[in-house]
């Protein structure tokens, strides 16, 4: 099978790759330095802006990319914990889908896309810049998507309003329908693994679309709640159903490490369906660092300060006593 992240080459940022060195100002500390024009509002409503110095964007870019997929990677490493009840699989399944949030924060970004929690001091900039051309709306603070358009050096703001988890793994699906459209004709690779590819996606899909989140996608988001709040599937004390899964679910886990898939018998439980699902993501996210940083012109790629260190120490620390 094509890896996932070879197959998806193609629809990365333009020269994401060729960003090296140590990476510390993000997006938003960009976007508060002011360094943008406001161009005009989208017929959809979003607020477009314009990126002179697009590589200074691009770099808060990579800043990102590279401490979200830092973040998956070690809320990922610590599953399970040695100090854990024998049959115990709540926290470890709460872990694994904060390892798929920052793991698809990272991917989306990769993609050119983020969501981000706007603050005073970036729509305060914002909102300078639309008045200084006499613009009357105003962006308020709240949760935002970001899509970065290089070619024409801007970027497009779109307010979200349905929250963190559901808007960015409403977003994040979006996202994967568009790569599996495009990578059809435009992957990297034969077409058979292009079609592998796809239906790995589909597969992921698939699952983020679980009844009740058919719509928005968001059925793991859905699942930590049910989990964190709920105390449900027998995942808490007295564990009384998780020796049907425990087994699997482990084995689901340390798909991570390997190259993205789903692969489910039609009876496995729904906690094994979910812990299936998060791994592939951030084995997807995993996938992608590498080819993303073994592309760089001379090895000295941005991933190296904080996603590859951390991905090191993850595989090849001893295991608890």
């Amino acid at each position: 099978m094509a890896q996932l992240s070879t197959v998806l080459q193609p629809f990365w940022m333009r020269n994401l790759n060729a960003i090296g060195e140590r990476q510390d100002r993000t997006v938003k500390m960009w976007i508060a330095d002011g360094a943008l024009t406001f161009d005009h509002m989208s017929p959809s409503g979003a607020w477009v802006f314009n990126a002179p110095d697009v590589s200074a964007l691009m770099r808060g870019v990579a800043c990102d990319v590279n401490r979200t997929a830092a973040a998956a990677f070690e809320s990922v490493a610590g599953i399970p914990s040695s100090t854990e009840l024998p049959r115990s699989t709540a926290w470890s399944l709460i872990r694994l889908y904060y390892a798929a949030f920052f793991a698809a924060h990272s991917l989306m970004r990769v993609h050119g896309i983020a969501v981000l929690q706007l603050e005073r001091s970036q729509v305060s900039v914002l909102n300078g810049a639309m008045r200084l051309v006499g613009h009357a709306t105003s962006l308020p603070e709240g949760l935002v998507s970001m899509t970065v358009d290089q070619g024409n050096r801007t970027f497009e703001l779109a307010s979200l309003t349905k929250g963190s988890h559901i808007d960015t793994w409403s977003i994040f699906a979006a996202k994967i329908k568009e790569l599996s459209d495009a990578a059809t004709t435009s992957g990297l690779g034969s077409q058979v693994q292009r079609q592998e590819a796809i239906e790995v996606l589909g597969e992921i899909s698939g699952i983020m679309s679980t009844a009740p989140a058919q719509k928005t996608s968001n059925w793991l988001s859905y699942m930590r709640n049910q989990l964190n709040y709920q105390h449900t599937h027998g995942a808490w004390y007295p564990h009384e159903r998780s020796s049907r899964f425990r087994a699997e679910l482990s084995e689901a886990i340390e798909g991570w490490k390997s190259q993205p898939s789903i692969e489910l018998p039609k009876s496995a439980h729904t906690l094994v369906r979910f812990g299936v699902c998060c791994a592939a993501i951030v084995a997807w996210a995993r996938e992608t660092s590498l080819r993303v940083a073994s592309r760089h012109p001379t090895g000295e790629s941005f991933l190296r300060y904080g996603a590859l260190r951390v991905l090191d120490q993850c595989l090849n620390r001893p295991p608890p006593a």
